[in-house]
């Protein structure tokens, strides 16, 4: 083995003193190349963890949107059944058979109530309004047809509408059906429904 002095003058052979040189950098490397190791491992980890966060979370948005879905259509019935619902009074102004008619004092109550007006100055309204609904049949026109009325109740447009039913002491629920029975008679004329 080939002797070196080194700085400090002792003689010692090359190869020990690569080592001694050359240790602490080497393991500190070593404990380096630990922890790196040890890092990317927990990053891997948490990056597996994350994927499945993701993953809860996509599943969450579905679950989420498939709930949105079923309280809509739970929405859509129960204001149909309030709306459609018989009041006592409501029989006097509403034939309950198929197709739901007006009756004379139904359609008194159309006449004093502004409705109509409100409906003629604002008809493309009305129209925007259901244009989502898809309307083929009559009977999808009626549901299309209350929805929106119920959607309109609190519309300032109906004002005049409110204003009636409070001062002649009608139920306000009975406007709002007798407007909305004559809504969808409009609207099987509009679209040309025949069935």
């Amino acid at each position: 083995m080939p002797l070196v002095t080194t700085p400090s003058g002792y003689t010692v052979s090359s190869t020990l003193l690569f080592v001694k040189d050359f240790w602490l950098p080497i393991s500190g490397l070593t404990g380096l190349s630990f922890l790196v190791f040890r890092g990317f491992s927990r990053m891997a980890k948490n990056a597996a963890r994350v994927g499945e966060i993701e993953k809860d979370i996509d599943d969450l948005k579905e679950d989420v949107n498939y709930i949105r879905g079923k309280v809509g259509s739970i929405e859509k019935f129960l204001k149909s059944y309030l709306f459609l619902g018989s009041t006592s009074s409501t029989n006097r102004f509403l034939h309950y058979k198929s197709p739901i008619k007006l009756t004379k004092q139904g359609e008194k109550l159309l006449l004093e109530s502004s409705f109509l007006t409100i409906y003629k100055r604002n008809r493309e309204k009305f129209l925007k309004l259901v244009s989502s609904h898809n309307i083929k049949l009559k009977y999808e026109a009626q549901e299309a047809a209350f929805m929106a009325i119920v959607e309109m109740a609190s519309d300032p447009l109906l004002k005049p509408v409110k204003k009636y039913a409070f001062t002649s002491g009608k139920n306000m629920a009975d406007v709002l059906r007798v407007c909305g029975v004559y809504l969808r008679d409009e609207l099987i004329k509009e679209f040309d429904l025949q069935e």
